[in-house]
């Protein structure tokens, strides 16, 4: 059982202690286009798929764990135009273009290759590709405390960022960045957009 299987009954639980939360979800949900096709990797229990899926045409949200996909499936269960699939975010099963925007929201820093992986979104994405980030980098007080337990339970993120970090690690792997909404809390969160005509491969 991986890390994300084990967390799966309580990530979205865990994820709302943030103040933040709901505001960050929200300034997604801004970025897209009414009637676009989503693609959203790494999407965890479904909770951005979900909150976009009424200004969406059709969202699909993938994950490498099948018991986080089991969670989001039930939430979704009265929303059509969702669908749900396992996918490695190295080698995602789809045709070059063919999602308006995708998604990769809290997975950037976990990753051994991330320049594979941004290949690989850039590659499905016809227009944009939004990179959500919890900013880790600094935090203090109970937030310290709480990532660290996590750590213990086998969270380990490979890069901390703060927020002129992440745009420098997008920039070097040839992401250019055409907007970013900082959201302030106890574990601040980065909201990044790339325009697919910006990046280059």
């Amino acid at each position: 059982m991986t890390f994300w299987d084990f967390c799966s009954p309580i990530y979205d639980f865990v994820q709302r202690r943030n103040v933040n939360y709901d505001r960050w979800m929200q300034a997604v949900v801004d970025c897209i286009e009414k009637d676009s096709a989503i693609l959203e990797v790494a999407g965890g229990t479904g909770e951005i798929s979900i909150r976009i899926a009424s200004k969406a045409k059709h969202v699909v949200c993938t994950d490498i764990s099948e018991k986080m996909l089991q969670v989001a499936e039930k939430k979704a269960k009265d929303i059509s135009n969702i669908s749900f699939k396992i996918c490695n975010i190295y080698d995602i099963n789809f045709d070059d273009n063919a999602f308006d925007t995708v998604i990769a929201s809290q997975v950037l820093h976990l990753l051994d290759h991330p320049k594979a992986a941004i290949d690989e979104l850039a590659r499905v994405a016809k227009d944009k590709i939004i990179l959500p980030i919890c900013l880790l980098k600094d935090i203090k007080g109970f937030a310290k405390f709480q990532v660290n337990v996590w750590r213990l339970l086998g969270f380990k993120p490979r890069y901390t960022f703060d927020q002129e970090g992440y745009i420098k690690f997008l920039k070097k792997f040839n992401l250019n960045v055409v907007s970013s909404t900082f959201i302030e809390g106890s574990m601040p969160i980065l909201v990044v957009v790339c325009q697919k005509d910006k990046v280059r491969l």
